[in-house]
């Protein structure tokens, strides 16, 4: 990618579609310091205007034509000369460096018309000199205008994104403060649920053993008969009382407990007149 050329007027760098260059001396000039409008280089100039365009020092250094021999310069010698044939003319030529110029009174007479033509002395190379002077003033002037333009943007959009990562900022960090108050609840209410899930195992176990020894006496207890009003008999033994309560049973009921009964033994204190007998069944 070539590099971008350099302004003779500004030494900027410039782009080529944005500059023309100078016919003669062939260095490039911004539209600024071309003194063009893009508008104008664009739509208004030709190619050929564009192709012999020729930039303000080497306008100043091309000599200048007399202008002696216009029709204009013509046609006022002409009215002159009608208008005041018998008038003369003197043609004064005022020495350099001097401002006023004195004349004898015995010169000035009648109808004598006396002309003064002072030269003008100007340096194309302090016209030059002044005209880049200007554009470079000018150039100056706009790049730090551009540049203030610029800085002031730049601040404005950063003060904009401050202020939004501040606001932004202290929304995230309420939000934080929150999600941590509600983080600390729900910890404590876990903690809570976990105290109640360990009290309602025990209980839970508690009372499973409890059923469980529950179910055991009620099973116990639906296998014993308790039988009152049988007669006790102080040396009466075990095996005679089991033979007795075979043939009683048989007698009443005409049931054989014959391999049925696991144990039976009296209940209440000794000495105590008919004793409640317990039968525990099979």
């Amino acid at each position: 990618m070539a590099p971008s050329p350099l302004c003779a007027g500004c030494h900027q760098k410039t782009l080529m579609k944005e500059s023309i260059p100078c016919s003669m001396c062939k260095c490039r000039y911004d539209f600024d310091c071309a003194g063009i409008s893009k508008d104008f280089f664009n739509k208004k100039m030709t190619v050929a205007q564009k192709s012999t365009w020729q930039c303000p020092s080497c306008m100043c250094k091309m000599p200048k034509n007399d202008n002696t021999n216009t029709p204009i310069s013509a046609s006022r010698h002409l009215t002159d000369l009608s208008d005041g044939g018998n008038v003369t003319t003197m043609k004064i030529t005022t020495p350099p460096n001097e401002d006023s110029v004195s004349f004898d009174d015995s010169n000035i007479v009648g109808d004598t018309q006396i002309t003064q033509k002072t030269p003008v002395k100007i340096s194309m190379q302090n016209l030059s000199e002044l005209v880049m002077s200007r554009l470079k003033e000018n150039n100056k002037t706009l790049v730090e205008e551009l540049q203030n333009t610029i800085h002031t943007e730049i601040n404005k959009a950063i003060a904009e994104l401050r202020q939004d990562f501040d606001y932004k900022t202290r929304t995230l960090t309420q939000q934080n403060k929150e999600r941590k108050q509600e983080l600390d609840i729900v910890t404590t209410k876990l903690k809570y649920l976990e105290t109640e899930n360990t009290i309602l195992k025990q209980q839970i176990l508690e009372l499973s053993s409890q059923n469980f020894k529950n179910a055991n006496f009620q099973e116990s207890n639906m296998r014993k008969v308790v039988l009152y009003g049988l007669a006790d008999y102080t040396r009466e033994s075990e095996s005679d009382l089991y033979n007795r309560l075979i043939e009683l049973f048989y007698d009443i009921t005409n049931v054989d407990l014959s391999g049925y009964i696991e144990d039976i033994y009296r209940i209440g204190r000794k000495n105590t007149k008919n004793r409640p007998l317990v039968i525990e069944l099979i």
